[in-house]
């Protein structure tokens, strides 16, 4: 559990398309525990990343 009442699990997959490397994450949040002025619910964070060569 995170420090402000969250649950997180990020999940990452790394894999090739078209030749290049590429790399995606989903990282969905809970929050258990709130205030009411607070976020609750869920929450998604995704993420790309292509390295891309020198």
């Amino acid at each position: 559990m995170g420090p402000s009442g969250e649950s997180t699990q990020t999940v990452t997959q790394q894999l090739k398309l078209g030749g290049q490397p590429l790399s995606l994450q989903l990282c969905p949040r809970y929050w258990l525990d709130s205030p009411d002025a607070a976020a609750s619910g869920w929450a998604f964070r995704t993420a790309a990343t292509l390295p891309l060569p020198k």
